[in-house]
């Protein structure tokens, strides 16, 4: 307000003006007869409403915005809203809720219907998300080297020619064991893959986690795994969700290349270029809240190896025993595999390579399983093992599917 009383919209008065001029003339005979009240807000260039105001409201200033609506009218809004809200589904909006209301006879503010359905809808997503997170199975790698999780993606094209890449991480340290473009490869090319990253971190996993990719269920691979003794760890059929770990690390490399299937290379050297260049920032630069924030490459320096405390015949032979057995009483080929993949995370727990908890608490089937045995992780972990630079990376044949 203007020190001379005005209120900045030209000759108009303040409210304090106003209300002080009433208070007098209200006591005063032009203060009586038919229109009395017009006149005086001609005069004082105001409105009757705001005549009307000083008059009857009190001279304390309210704050800005409109008057908050009282605690019972909010809970009587919130009591109609819900059962409504739950009626029509949980993606309804306020307009499809207020129109409902009105057509049942009920008088409700169209801002404590937004109100109650947002408070609706925010408790709605965080059970949601409690409920997922008690039912999220989480796997914690305890070595290694113990788990491969390998996949394939598309890059784009080379003129009509199809590029793909292969991509291998180590899901203990996250560091990348292969990182490849080519053309779309057979079973060959992938146990290539394999033997390259055998010599470059000094041996072979123990379980090599793979999908359901044509090169992935070829004999070739299988007898190459077999000879090795690895265990193949592998998916249900459409279930991508089962090797999580190599879709994360290929979501990765997609964004850091920030290639795509329908791109144009100018050359596999070009998508080989990418794969190299994001392969050093996320092993080298990238820093893993879950593990510590740390990289990839300083885990693989001091994550305990599992060469010196575990035996692969051993561990081989009980998992080949474990999935015969679970094999043996699935009705289904969907459950036989589902029971082959239950077996051997049965076994990398009791042999103490890999642990399994259910909203933060040992899995029933993992606790029944009884205490881990064989390998064991208390206290500071040794530096062993090569750091992740080592791991291979080779322009090569790769199969995409």
């Amino acid at each position: 307000m203007a020190s001379d009383g005005r209120d900045g919209r030209g000759d108009r008065p303040g409210a304090a003006v106003v209300r002080a001029v009433v208070a007098v003339w209200r006591g005063t005979p032009a203060a009586r007869g038919r229109g009395a009240r017009g006149r005086l807000a001609a005069h004082l260039r105001t409105t009757v409403r705001s005549l009307w105001n000083a008059e009857h409201r009190p001279a304390a200033p309210r704050g800005p915005g409109r008057p908050p609506h009282p605690a019972a009218e909010r809970r009587r809004v919130h009591d109609l809203v819900a059962p409504e809200w739950r009626r029509q589904g949980a993606d309804v909006g306020w307009r499809r809720i207020v129109a409902a209301l009105r057509d049942q006879g009920h008088a409700v503010p169209v801002r404590l219907v937004q109100a109650a359905l947002a408070t609706l809808k925010r408790a709605a997503r965080v059970a949601e998300a409690r409920s997922r997170a008690a039912a999220r199975v989480t796997v914690h790698v305890e070595a290694r080297d113990v788990i491969w999780a390998q996949d394939s993606v598309h890059l784009g094209w080379v003129g009509d020619a199809e590029v793909c890449g292969e991509v291998a991480r180590d899901r203990a340290t996250l560091a990348t064991v292969t990182a490849s473009a080519g053309p779309p490869a057979t079973a060959d090319d992938v146990c290539a893959g394999l033997e390259a990253a055998r010599l470059a971190r000094d041996g072979l996993p123990l379980v090599v986690q793979t999908d359901n990719g044509p090169p992935y269920v070829s004999r070739r691979l299988a007898t190459y795994l077999a000879h090795h003794r690895v265990v193949h760890l592998r998916s249900r059929p459409y279930l991508p969700q089962d090797n999580g770990a190599a879709e994360r690390a290929i979501g990765e490399y997609r964004r850091e290349t920030g290639l795509t299937a329908g791109g144009a290379l100018a050359s596999v050297r070009e998508a080989q270029a990418r794969l190299d260049a994001a392969r050093g920032r996320l092993d080298t630069a990238r820093v893993r809240t879950s593990r510590g924030n740390r990289t990839a490459v300083a885990l693989d320096a001091i994550v305990p190896h599992w060469y010196p405390r575990v035996d692969r015949e051993r561990f081989y032979a009980a998992s080949q025993a474990a999935m015969a057995e679970a094999r043996a009483g699935a009705p289904s080929a969907r459950a036989a595999r589902a029971a082959e993949r239950e077996a051997i995370w049965r076994t990398l727990e009791a042999f103490g390579l890999a642990r399994r908890t259910r909203g933060g608490q040992p899995p029933p089937v993992a606790a029944a399983a009884g205490p881990a045995r064989g390998l064991t992780t208390k206290g500071t972990p040794a530096a062993l093992g090569a750091s992740a630079g080592q791991a291979v990376s080779t322009t090569r044949s790769v199969q995409c599917r």
